[in-house]
């Protein structure tokens, strides 16, 4: 075979992904197209053994090589743009949780429990598991993930980078084994970007109902999934999501002012405080109760003097642990 002269760039591969009616049963019809920001990474976890066991001299011999791919964990770490309506499907699958029809809301209560989700479960929703694609530019050489399901997702903003755009990282797992050597999927659905920045929350966003002068924000949901027992075919028997529990923490960077005399206390207080993230209308983070989870520092930014803070959100004996809405 001679050496081909066409090659690609990383850019004509696309990504995509979509809800599965059954449980980790692929799905690739009209999947939505994922705005990616970056190389998207893949980590199989493959057994493989190659230590020497036997054979005549000092020599690795081909009867030592063990390569199993059934039953491993796979990771994949999505950098992406926000785009509204894909992120949202990608956190109701996180939490196991749909959006209120009526505002759009996930709310994650204080006794939240999701339900377990065991394969060849049928599902109406984005609360069960994904297909992921990874689709080649090449003819039959897509790679489809099903059984995925939403581990973590970052979403952050800074005010210097990307003129304060916002832009997110997701993990997926699954157990399924690949299907390598696959058709292009067709009627893909394009994404559309957000606009949003963080110069969204300037008018309407609070720390302990104090009005906050931003100049970064980052929130990172820890659904923690989990794969129980596993098939001959190597796919999970269950998934339990939000094992032991549903992380909420954020990173906030925010300037030392007039409203904040009272924060840098925060850090040393059994107390736990509101914050509110918000544009005024369908775009906010909410948590009704955070702690500091280490103390406040200081920061420096444009020789502006700023605080750091890292808290993570509590649940009472009633009310929600969080709310979101894009």
């Amino acid at each position: 075979m001679a050496i081909s002269n066409v090659v690609y760039s990383a850019k004509q591969y696309q990504h995509a992904l979509i809800a599965e009616t059954t449980a980790m049963t692929a799905n690739v019809t009209t999947m939505r197209s994922i705005p990616v920001s970056g190389d998207v990474t893949v980590t199989e976890n493959v057994f493989r053994r190659q230590d020497v066991q036997a054979g005549a001299g000092n020599t690795a011999k081909t009867a030592d090589v063990k390569v199993a791919p059934l039953g491993g964990v796979k990771s994949i770490s999505i950098p992406m743009f926000l785009e509204d309506t894909i992120i949202m499907l990608m956190l109701e699958n996180g939490a196991g949780k749909v959006r209120e029809v009526s505002t759009g809301e996930i709310i994650i209560l204080f006794n939240h429990t999701p339900a377990a989700c065991g394969k060849d479960v049928s599902f109406t929703d984005a609360t069960g598991t994904f297909t992921y694609a990874a689709i080649s530019p090449i003819a039959a050489k897509t790679e489809v993930y099903a059984g995925c399901v939403v581990n973590s997702i970052t979403i952050s903003a800074t005010k210097g980078t990307d003129n304060g755009l916002f832009a997110c990282t997701v993990e997926l797992l699954t157990q399924c084994p690949v299907l390598a050597g696959q058709a292009t999927p067709s009627s893909l659905v394009a994404y559309t970007l957000s606009t949003k920045t963080i110069g969204s929350f300037c008018d309407t966003s609070t720390i302990a109902t104090l009005d906050v002068n931003l100049n970064s924000f980052e929130v990172k949901y820890s659904f923690n999934a989990i794969h129980i027992g596993q098939c001959t075919t190597g796919e999970a028997i269950t998934i339990r999501k939000n094992v032991p529990e549903l992380g909420v923490d954020y990173t906030l960077v925010y300037a030392v002012d007039g409203n904040m005399t009272e924060e840098q206390t925060k850090s040393r207080l059994a107390t736990t405080y509101a914050l509110e993230f918000s544009d005024g209308s369908n775009f906010f983070f909410k948590s009704a109760a955070v702690n500091p989870t280490s103390d406040i520092t200081n920061t420096t930014v444009e020789n502006v003097a700023f605080w750091t803070s890292n808290v993570k959100a509590f649940a009472g004996t009633s009310g929600n642990l969080a709310e979101v809405q894009i």
